[in-house]
This record gives structure tokens, C-alpha cells and sequence, in this order.
């Protein structure tokens, strides 16, 4: 159960660590999963403080990829570069369409409004919970490409 209440947490992110749909920005699971190692990296190489600093920073972002960390059992928002609305709130509740398990973490989808251009799409993050927080990242996919 608890493991289900920090991703469902990590879904409400609004989410967080999001990289826009039609930004010209090649989205992958492997980039995607890069980019949250690399967060932990540099979490575990420069500490808390430290990275909760940088991952509220627009510093953090390459091209629309960023990511977010937030608690893992309470779901309070610790980073946000894009949205530091949500830092020291708990997430907000929303539905998770799918999860699937993946090597180190778990891939959620669900649909949200994107932060780049507004419009709700489907986002897919990959989750990674580390040192009792949660780190995030992902992308977004037009729901009716094309019409």
C-alpha cells in the first residue's frame, strides 16, 4: 500500500519532470530514463539541499525535459522548475490509466493538461523512489494527433 500511495502521489504531479508533446524534442523511455538517473546522481553526489535547490531551478531543464521530487509517503512536493505552486503541498488526486513495472522504477500514464501549450494529453513519467523520495520525469503525447 505504501508503495502504491507514492506513485499515486507521483502521478498526481501534476507532473512533474515533464517534457511537451509537438516541441521538436525527441521523447524516449531511454532519454526519459536517463534524465531521472541523472537526478538521483546528482542527489547522492551533491545532497538534498543542494539538489532541491538545483531541481527548482530552471537550470535543471534541458529543452522542455525537467523533473520534479517530492516525498515519497507523504507526496509533498519538494522540486518543481516549472510549477513551484505545488512546493510544500502534497500533490493533487487524479487518475492513473495504466502502470507497468520497469527495471529500478515504474512507468505511469495519465491524462493532464501539459504545461507547455495547456492542453490536456496523455503524459507517461517514469518514477524512480530513492532515499525515501520519489524523482520524476516524462513526456507528453497528443491524445488525437492530427484532428
Amino acid at each position: 500500500m505504501k508503495h502504491l500511495t507514492a506513485a499515486l502521489a507521483v502521478a498526481a504531479l501534476v507532473l512533474a519532470g515533464c517534457s511537451g508533446a509537438g516541441d521538436g524534442e525527441v521523447h524516449s523511455a531511454d532519454a526519459t530514463k536517463s534524465y531521472v538517473a541523472e537526478m538521483i546522481d546528482y542527489w547522492d553526489d551533491h545532497g538534498a539541499d543542494a539538489a532541491i535547490r538545483y531541481y527548482n531551478s530552471k537550470d535543471s531543464t534541458m529543452a522542455s525535459t525537467y523533473g520534479a521530487i517530492f516525498e515519497t509517503g507523504t507526496g509533498i512536493v519538494l522540486a518543481h522548475p516549472w510549477r513551484s505552486q505545488l512546493i510544500g503541498v502534497p500533490l493533487p488526486k487524479f487518475d492513473v490509466l495504466q502502470t507497468q513495472p520497469g527495471d529500478g522504477g515504474e512507468w505511469w500514464s495519465y491524462v493532464h493538461e501539459s504545461p507547455v501549450d495547456g492542453v490536456r494529453q496523455l503524459k507517461h513519467s517514469w518514477v524512480v523512489d530513492h532515499d525515501g523520495h520519489s524523482f520524476v520525469s516524462g513526456w507528453y503525447e497528443a491524445i488525437n494527433p492530427g484532428g
